[in-house]
C-alpha cells in the first residue's frame, strides 16, 4: 500500500500547476483561505487541511501558491481514497484483487481529474473509503481503536460534504452487530465519541458560526429539494446513466454483472460490509436526483463501485474451484481476460487526461502568436481566451498588442465585423466555448428575440466566411485547459 501511495501522489500530482485563474471556483476557494472566509456552504475538511499545510510550509498568501496546495490536498484525499479501498478489498478478499483495484483506480479518469482541481469532492470518497475499512475491520474484531476509527472515518466524509452525515447509518449498523451483547453499547459510545471528536476538531469554525452554518445549510437543503423534478427528469429521460456510462468502461459493467449475479446466489451468506459495498453506491446515485444535472459527482459511486467489481469477480474465482473442470478451463481465463481488460480500458481512456493536464493550449498560443504575428499586430480574443490574464501573469514582454476598450464606436448600420476591422484589429482568437451556444438549437431561437445575441452570432458567422484561420486547437477533454481555440487572420476591408 506504500507503493500505492508514492505512485498515486506523484501520478494524481503530476500537471498541478497550470493558472488559478483557469478556474473562477478556484481562485475564490483561494482567496477565501488567505482571508479565512471560509464558505460554510460547503464542511471544513479541504479547507482545514490545505490551511494546515499552507502553515506547515509556510507557503505565502499567494493565490497561485494557495491553489496548487489545495491541488496537491485534493490529490492526498484521492490517493487516500484509493488506498483505503484497496485495504478493504484486501481484508474481504486478497492481495490480487487489492492490486487489481489499485491500477483500476489510479488509471480511472475521473479520480485523476479531480485529484489535479481544488475542490472537496476527492475528500467525500476519502471518508466513504475510511468508512467502509472500518466497517470491514471491525466485522472481523470489534475492538476501542476500530470503533473509534469507525467515528472518524464517518465524521471525515460529513467534514468533507454533508451529504457524508447518511454514511452515519451504515455505520451504526456495523457497530450494533460487532462486539456481542454485553459490549455492545461501548462500542456505540466508543463510535459517538470518535464521531463527534473528530467533528468538532475538523469544524471548529463553522461551530463558533453555527447559525449562520445553520442557515447555509437550510439554504443547501431548499436548493436540493427545488432541483429534485429536474434530477428525476434527468434519471428518467436517461442523463444520469448516460453520464455514469460515459464515465466507466464496458470491462467494468460485465464485472459489475458478475459481481451482482454472484452476490444474488450468495444473498443469505453476505457480510453486512459486502452488502454495503454494493448498496452505498446505488443510494448515491439516487440522491444525484437532488442534484442539477450540470453538477453531477459520479466520483464517491464509482469508486465504490469498482470496489464491489472486484470484490465480485474476486469471489467468482474462488467458487470456480468447486464446478467441474471442463467449465473451470474456460470461464477461469475469462475471468482473467475481462480483468486485463479492463485495466487496459481504463488506462486507455485515462491517458489523454494525463496529457491534456500537462498541455496548456492557451501557453501554447501564446507562444505562437508572439513568434508569428507582425510585431505591432492588434489581436481581439474571445472570453474564454483569457489572453488580459496570461500577458498580465508573464513576465515576458510581448511584441503584438490587445484589442479592447479603445475600440472604435459602432457606427449606424455598420457591422460589428466592419466595425471591428476599421479599429485596426488583425487577429481575432476565438474559441467554441463563446461562439458555439449561438449556433445550437436554443442558441438559434434566442437570438431571434434578442438584437445583440444576433449581432454576436453575425459576427462570428462572417468570421468564419471572410477570415483566414491560421491555427487551430480543438477542444480537448479537460475544458478549461483546451477550451477550443482558433486564430484568424482578418483582412482589411471585410466586403
Amino acid at each position: 500500500m506504500a507503493a500505492v501511495f508514492v505512485i498515486g501522489m506523484v501520478w494524481f500530482t503530476h500537471g498541478n500547476r497550470y493558472p488559478s485563474f483557469y478556474d473562477a471556483n478556484e481562485e475564490l476557494r483561494a482567496t477565501q483561505e488567505i482571508g479565512k472566509d471560509w464558505d460554510l456552504h460547503r464542511p471544513l475538511l479541504s479547507a482545514v487541511t490545505t490551511n494546515l499545510i499552507k502553515k506547515a510550509l509556510q507557503v505565502p498568501d499567494d493565490v497561485q501558491a494557495v491553489v496548487e496546495i489545495g491541488r496537491t490536498v485534493s490529490a492526498f484525499f484521492a490517493v487516500g481514497s484509493v488506498v483505503a479501498l484497496c485495504l478493504t478489498v484486501y481484508f474481504l478478499e486478497s492481495t490480487t484483487a487489492a492490486v487489481l483495484l489499485s491500477v483500476l483506480l489510479l488509471c480511472q479518469h475521473q479520480l485523476f481529474a479531480i485529484a489535479h482541481r481544488m475542490t472537496e469532492g476527492s475528500s467525500l470518497l476519502f471518508g466513504a473509503s475510511l468508512t467502509l475499512l472500518a466497517i470491514v475491520l471491525l466485522e472481523q474484531k470489534a475492538t476501542v481503536p476500530r470503533s473509534l476509527f469507525l467515528g472518524v472515518g464517518v465524521a471525515f466524509a460529513v467534514s468533507a460534504k454533508y451529504i457524508g452525515a447518511l454514511l452515519i447509518i451504515p455505520a451504526l449498523a456495523a457497530v450494533l452487530r460487532s462486539g456481542g451483547g454485553q459490549f455492545r453499547l461501548n462500542r456505540v459510545v466508543e463510535f459517538a465519541l470518535g464521531l463527534l471528536f473528530a467533528i468538532l476538531v475538523v469544524n471548529f469554525y463553522a461551530i463558533t458560526e453555527l447559525p449562520l452554518t445553520i442557515m447555509d445549510l437550510l439554504q443547501d437543503l431548499a436548493t436540493a429539494f427545488s432541483s429534485a423534478s429536474e434530477g428525476f427528469n434527468g434519471l428518467v429521460h436517461g442523463i444520469y446513466w448516460l453520464d455514469l456510462w460515459h464515465n466507466t468502461t464496458p470491462a467494468i459493467w460485465i464485472m459489475i454483472g458478475v459481481s451482482l449475479w454472484l452476490f444474488w446466489i450468495r444473498r443469505h451468506n453476505l457480510r453486512l460490509s459486502e452488502i454495503l459495498l454494493g448498496l452505498i453506491p446505488v443510494v448515491y446515485f439516487l440522491l444525484l436526483l437532488f442534484a442539477p444535472s450540470g453538477e453531477l459527482r459520479f466520483l464517491p459511486m464509482i469508486g465504490l463501485t469498482y470496489a464491489f467489481a472486484v470484490v465480485g469477480v474476486a469471489s467468482m474465482t474462488e467458487c470456480l474451484a468447486t464446478v467441474r473442470e471442463e467449465i473451470r478451463g474456460w470461464l477461469y481465463p475469462g475471468l482473467i481476460g475481462v480483468c486485463l481488460a479492463a485495466c487496459f480500458f481504463e488506462f486507455v481512456r485515462g491517458y489523454p487526461y494525463y496529457v491534456a493536464f500537462n498541455r496548456d493550449d492557451r501557453m501554447e498560443m501564446l507562444d505562437w502568436i508572439d513568434g508569428n504575428l507582425q510585431p505591432g499586430s492588434k489581436v481581439l480574443a474571445d472570453q474564454t481566451v483569457l489572453l488580459p490574464r496570461l500577458l498580465s501573469q508573464s513576465k515576458q514582454k510581448y511584441r503584438f498588442a490587445i484589442a479592447g476598450n479603445e475600440l472604435a464606436k459602432l457606427q449606424e448600420g455598420q457591422s460589428v465585423m466592419d466595425h471591428v476591422a476599421a479599429s485596426g484589429v488583425d487577429y481575432i482568437v476565438a474559441s467554441p466555448a463563446d461562439y458555439s451556444r449561438l449556433f445550437s438549437r436554443s442558441g438559434s431561437v434566442a437570438t431571434v428575440n434578442e438584437p445583440s445575441l444576433n449581432a454576436e452570432k453575425q459576427f462570428y458567422s462572417d468570421l468564419f466566411k471572410h477570415g483566414t484561420l491560421v491555427w487551430k486547437r480543438e477542444p480537448g477533454p479537460v475544458p478549461f485547459l483546451q477550451p477550443g481555440l482558433e486564430i484568424y487572420h482578418l483582412p482589411r476591408p471585410v466586403n
